[in-house]
């Protein structure tokens, strides 16, 4: 008699292969063995009686050997499903030669555009607007900014990130904000520019998010556009686009696949 016990193969191609057929001959002499084994007293191992009630002595039916779920190696040789034991990964070199260029038609993205917690440079609450497109040689300040945005409701804070290019402006009311974000975009000009005003995202960003940004309004990404970026780093679970179509959040089944992406 044998533990039955869990565990994933993190192989591919000819390895896996060997692997399998490994497991299969281990399988088969444990069947062999086991049946040629001399019959065992049942009565001189038997355990003593636990008491009604008694909370030790004894395993925990979630770690009885019986009650664990998980492969044995007589259930993995009779297993024909390759796929759900091995995880692949491809890599395919014109594909990651063509991302520089397809980057550069976005528009570049910085470090605050991957939810990452050593990488953020801040964190967007409900409500934030997030402010962009000024000349690198003007910055506009809070007091330009609040005079531009306050008349669509008061505000409870207003910060500039000079070097990441952005500002982010908080409204006491989110509805305030809502408002706003459709009143100014590509409306509002700061010495001549015009702005790129768009909402926070409305859930908070884990590390399976990844956040795009930085096509034109006037010829706005497309879902599939995003599929073909970015399906190619992993399994793409879902694309959320942000209000005015500004934006989007790119989110991974797999949160490794979203760090490659």
């Amino acid at each position: 008699r044998f533990t039955r016990f869990s565990f994933k193969i993190h192989l591919g191609g000819k390895a896996l292969d060997k692997a399998l057929d490994s497991s299969r001959h281990m399988a088969n002499a444990l069947d062999s063995s086991r049946h040629k084994a001399p019959p065992i007293d049942s009565s001189r191992h038997k355990a003593p009686p636990i008491p009604s009630g008694s909370t030790h002595g004894g395993l925990s039916p979630r770690f009885s050997p019986r009650r664990n779920s998980g492969f044995s190696p007589s259930s993995l040789s009779r297993s024909h499903s390759v796929s759900s034991l091995s995880t692949l990964t491809f890599k395919t070199p014109s594909f990651f030669e063509t991302v520089p260029a397809i980057s550069k038609d976005l528009g570049s993205l910085t470090s605050s555009d991957i939810s990452s917690d050593e990488e953020s440079t801040f964190t967007p609450k409900r409500g934030d607007l997030i402010v962009s497109g000024w000349d690198d040689k003007i910055v506009p300040t809070k007091s330009d900014l609040s005079e531009i945005f306050e008349t669509s409701g008061p505000l409870s804070n207003v910060d500039v990130y000079v070097k990441e290019k952005f500002a982010v402006i908080s409204y006491v009311k989110s509805n305030h904000a809502k408002k706003a974000v459709k009143k100014y975009h590509n409306v509002a000009k700061i010495a001549g520019h015009v702005l790129n005003v768009r909402l926070s995202p409305p859930v908070v960003l884990t590390r399976s998010d990844v956040l795009v940004h930085g096509w034109s309004a006037k010829d706005p990404i497309q879902r599939k556009d995003l599929l073909g970026i970015f399906a190619p780093f992993g399994l793409v679970h879902k694309i959320t686009f942000g209000v005015c179509n500004d934006y989007a959040i790119v989110t991974y089944k797999n949160q490794f696949d979203a760090q490659k992406a």
